[in-house]
């Protein structure tokens, strides 16, 4: 179960390889990777994976991590080179004791790559060609088999303009709703995927009686790829009515299937919520706007 990586040089269409000499391009995967800098330059976000594809008949995804991957016993992590990772799926149809003539796939071991890949430096130098408009391209290939050509392309978008990029959650009657239990706003849609807010107006978990606690859900699961990761960067705001001195918080995540809401527990203090002189609560209405800043996009395509 033989595997290869390697990075395309000169375009994001380039099918030249660097790492290992051969005029053809990886047959079973590519990861094209545009808004390079918005996505790791920008955010905390430490690694990418690929969706699930197939090859030799397993499936596999792609792991590309940007300041290298910490390998077992190793006490430093090398921050200066890009890793490159390829992830065995369905482990249970490996047995315990499979072995490959160069790399070693098992329940036991799932992922085997190239902690240092490339330099940081090696990758963003211009004149070398891998990383251009921002956008770069990663392969794999396992064994010798049929190009399945498939691929997918992600982008990390800056969204512009508070028309197309942020909800507003008016309240009514805000002390009415005043319980223990959470409220949710109706969906709405944003970067062509479906969310909600959720608000717990006296706190949630450990928060209760103390603050109110906001959290994001994307309510969009059935078109998100078990496994897929959605990329978001926004901020929740609890308007001030009366001198536009919002209370704000910007947040991050990687929303999944098993991960789909993300927020703060302890957004605003009930006391300051209710201070009548702050503005939060005019005649009984409470404001809460969520605004994405970033979202990541993801497009399958054939090659």
């Amino acid at each position: 179960m033989e595997h290869k990586c390697c990075i395309a040089s000169t375009s994001c269409n380039s099918n030249r390889t660097r790492r290992f000499i051969r005029d053809r391009r990886p047959a079973h995967y590519l990861l094209k990777i545009q808004s390079y800098s918005l996505l790791f330059n920008d955010t905390e976000v430490e690694n990418y994976e690929s969706g699930v594809f197939d090859a030799g008949g397993y499936k596999w995804r792609l792991a590309l991590y940007r300041s290298g991957k910490k390998v077992k016993n190793e006490s430093k992590q090398d921050n200066d080179h890009i890793s490159l990772h390829l992830i065995i799926e369905e482990v249970d149809t490996l047995s315990l004791d499979t072995i490959e003539e160069e790399r070693r796939f098992s329940a036991m071991k799932t992922e085997w790559g190239i902690a240092e890949f490339l330099s940081l430096n090696t990758l963003k130098d211009a004149s070398n060609g891998y990383l251009v408009d921002d956008c770069c391209v990663f392969g794999a290939e396992v064994s010798v088999v049929q190009c399945t050509g498939k691929g997918e392309c992600h982008s990390m978008i800056e969204l512009e303009g508070p028309i197309n990029s942020t909800y507003t959650w008016r309240i009514q009657d805000f002390a009415a709703v005043d319980k223990d239990t959470n409220v949710d706003s109706e969906k709405f849609t944003v970067g062509g995927r479906k969310w909600k807010l959720e608000i717990y107006p006296k706190g949630y978990s450990t928060q209760k009686s103390k603050s109110v606690s906001i959290f994001l859900h994307l309510d969009d699961l059935e078109s998100l790829q078990q496994k897929r990761k959605l990329y978001a960067e926004y901020k929740f705001c609890i308007k001030d009515q009366l001198r536009n001195n919002h209370h704000e918080k910007k947040a991050s995540n990687r929303f999944s299937a098993t991960s789909n809401n993300w927020g703060f527990p302890s957004f605003i203090s009930l006391v300051s919520l209710k201070d009548a002189s702050k503005g939060y609560i005019m005649s009984g209405t409470l404001i809460v706007e969520v605004q994405f800043i970033k979202l990541s996009t993801i497009e399958e395509y054939n090659s």
